[in-house]
């Protein structure tokens, strides 16, 4: 007489089940990223000499959608940054920079005016990038190349790494 009592089981162990249905959505969610990369560019947009920047006066680049600022100047080096002009609360929209702004001076570099607004939301944020109003997400930064490479006249250049924007090398090959 054996030990079990009852009918003999039958069927698939739950274990072996439960591996098997691990592995076939493994290889299935290998299939979906293989076919459904993220559409994405990464590009070096040239901002122009280093020289040509002034402490807390930025300057807009459309064709990158991009602000650059320097934030100060310290042993004749410039602390840069890179500012994404797209509002980062999900309109959309390019902020705009409002140059007479006096709520930004308590933190903008040299306690100069001014800010960044997204007319879409309304949300405001410092020179910086940091939020000052109607939002808690600061404005993306994008990394600029250090040390800063030269140009063909030998100029040190701004270099920064625009991440999800359309090939600028690309589109002027179209025009």
């Amino acid at each position: 007489m054996s030990a079990r009592s009852g009918p003999p089981r039958r069927g698939w162990p739950i274990g072996l089940v439960a591996l098997l249905f691990v592995i076939v959505a493994g290889i299935g969610a290998i299939f979906y990223g293989a076919a459904n990369r993220p559409d994405f560019n990464v590009f070096h947009f040239d901002a122009g000499p280093i020289e040509e920047y002034e402490v807390a006066e930025p300057r807009w680049f459309p064709q990158a959608r991009i602000f650059v600022i320097a934030l100060d100047e310290a042993e004749g080096a410039k602390n840069l940054r890179a500012i994404d002009a797209i509002a980062p609360v999900g309109t959309g929209c390019v902020v705009e920079l409002d140059p007479e702004d006096e709520r930004g001076s308590a933190r903008n570099p040299l306690g100069r005016p001014g800010s960044f607004k997204d007319t879409c939301s309304q949300a405001v944020w410092y020179l910086t990038g940091d939020a000052l109003e109607r939002t808690s997400q600061p404005l993306r930064t994008f990394h600029i190349t250090r040390p800063p490479p030269t140009n063909a006249e030998g100029q040190r250049i701004v270099e920064v790494e625009v991440i999800g924007r359309p090939n600028l090398a690309e589109a002027e090959r179209e025009r």
